[in-house]
């Protein structure tokens, strides 16, 4: 899970773009100026022999100038996500850095994956314990 904050200034006027980003459900969520975007992103995938590349684009404008949000998550063909995702935002193809990156752990369907995970193997080591 992603979750970013560009904070920018355009012909002297200040901007704000927030960015949610979860992985395991594909729900993204963006916030122009604490106005929700409409559900539009763009979908591309590239692979090679090892590798695939997911990657969404949202473009839109800000102050008639275009601005385009990226999201690129590379995984290993066959096998689980792996490798760094990026969330990057660029206003006329300079990449803008993120003025807070940080993770979000409080996801619903990330916490659910982990509590189904630990009562397994706390299950798996009673049992093992009781066995013996």
């Amino acid at each position: 899970m992603g979750h970013r904050i560009w904070n920018f200034e355009l012909d002297g006027r200040s901007h704000k773009v927030e960015l949610h980003s979860n992985i395991w459900t594909d729900k993204k969520t963006l916030k122009v100026e604490d106005k929700l975007m409409p559900e539009s992103w763009n979908y591309s995938s590239t692979s090679n022999s090892m590798r695939v590349l997911h990657k969404w684009e949202y473009p839109l404008r800000i102050d008639n100038r275009s601005v385009k949000i990226c999201i690129t998550y590379p995984a290993y063909k066959d096998t689980e996500l792996s490798g760094t995702n990026s969330y990057d935002l660029y206003v006329d193809n300079h990449l803008i850095k993120p003025e807070k990156t940080f993770l979000i752990f409080y996801d619903f369907d990330h916490l659910l994956t982990v509590m189904v995970i630990i009562l397994a193997a706390i299950i798996l080591i009673k049992s093992l314990i009781s066995w013996v």
